[in-house]
């Protein structure tokens, strides 16, 4: 990929300077020479072409319009609605954490928009979210930047996509295992933990060695044990046990109660198959006691009887 500062795509994007990098490219600032506004302008690898054209028909509030593609022999070049504001990450280095309620409204914003991919046919898996991703405009909308890394149809093939340390799911380091909705039911909780505690989460294959992650009440005493509980849950190294959509990370994040019935049916589930697996031992136990005690009554069944012979008198 080359440097795209100081040239002119397709005789009226100026590209200005680069702004940011992930998904497999750069994203510049450009200015279009016809409106006189400044456009965004995403490089995607050329491979991703399929992609490059389903994003053109994403229609959401919270995602940048495309409203140009400019193609090359190697890349793809979207040309976006440019958003002028801050990202969380730079609000993040910026100021304090983030309070639960403004983490929980932001974090309510984010869930529309991620649903609105998961539904999707074929359905997106965004892939890379993170606070950088995420900008809040100047008239405190935000937005949802960069779906370079969105994997479309992840139901029905396999791949790595690209993601950031820290906040993508295990699954993402291996092109043996699907990604779906639930990895990005891990990097809503890994930006929420980010937000709430100022950290940002240990890296998947560290914790896969050793999960030495520390859970957000420990490291943010103002966090309700019950939403750090939540995170950690959302958070978990095997996709099977997180919650498999955000709005059902949302829901118990945002009701304690919700949160409680959540973990009282994680246990119960628990205890249901521990129960099941002894009484199928007790079964077990027994069929063998009853077929052991019929063999045996069989045996004694057929053993013949002696019976004594008269003596003759002397």
């Amino acid at each position: 990929m080359i440097c795209l500062i100081g040239t002119i795509l397709k005789e009226r994007y100026y590209v200005i300077e680069r702004i940011g990098h992930g998904g497999g490219g750069s994203l510049y600032l450009a200015r279009d020479m016809e409106l006189g506004i400044f456009r965004a302008v995403k490089e995607i690898p050329i491979i991703k072409k399929k992609e490059v054209m389903l994003m053109q028909r994403l229609d959401h509030p919270a995602i940048p319009k495309i409203v140009d593609c400019v193609e090359t022999e190697e890349d793809c070049y979207l040309i976006m609605e440019y958003i002028k504001g801050q990202s969380l990450e730079e609000i993040l280095c910026s100021e304090k954490n983030f309070s639960i309620q403004e983490t929980l409204a932001r974090g309510k914003e984010i869930t529309r928009v991620l649903e609105y991919l998961h539904n999707r046919k074929p359905p997106v898996c965004y892939g890379d979210l993170k606070p950088d991703n995420l900008m809040l405009s100047e008239t405190g909308h935000l937005y949802l930047v960069d779906l370079g890394s969105a994997m479309f149809d992840h139901g029905k093939r396999k791949r790595i996509c690209e993601g950031t340390k820290g906040y993508a799911a295990p699954e993402q380091y291996s092109a043996a295992e699907f990604s779906g909705r639930y990895t990005d039911v891990y990097a809503l909780a890994a930006v929420t933990y980010r937000l709430v505690t100022g950290q940002v989460p240990v890296a998947a294959p560290q914790r896969k060695v050793r999960d030495s992650m520390e859970n957000a009440h420990s490291l943010e005493s103002g966090v309700p044990t019950y939403f750090s509980q939540v995170l950690t849950c959302a958070m978990r190294l095997d996709p099977a046990k997180r919650m498999q959509t955000v709005p059902e990370l949302m829901s118990a994040l945002t009701d304690p109660n919700v949160a409680n019935a959540m973990f009282e049916k994680g246990d119960n589930q628990i205890s249901t198959r521990k129960i099941m697996a002894v009484s199928l031992v007790v079964i077990f136990v027994l069929v063998v006691l009853l077929l052991w005690s019929l063999i045996g009554g069989s045996k004694a069944d057929s053993t013949p009887v002696s019976t004594p012979q008269p003596t003759a008198a002397g």
